[in-house]
């Protein structure tokens, strides 16, 4: 009974084993497209965040320039 058991514990592991070691595998590639996911998005994240702060000191210097020409149209 004992070598029985045994072979059948012996059986199950197997299967077990590499099940798990391609769920295992599974879940790391997952993982491989979670990082690069989030890795763009903050690359994008920074693009954006870059392109509205240049945009409103544009729009600041555009204001100050406006106020310019027309102190010099009142002169």
């Amino acid at each position: 009974m004992f070598w029985i058991v045994l072979l059948i514990m012996f059986l199950c592991t197997i299967p077990a084993v590499v099940l798990l070691g391609w769920l295992g595998m599974l879940i790391g590639e997952m993982a491989y497209l979670v990082v690069g996911f989030l890795l763009l998005a903050g690359i994008v994240t920074a693009f954006v965040t870059a392109y509205q702060k240049l945009t409103v000191r544009l729009d600041n210097v555009e204001k100050k320039l406006d106020k310019l020409l027309e102190q010099k149209k009142e002169e």
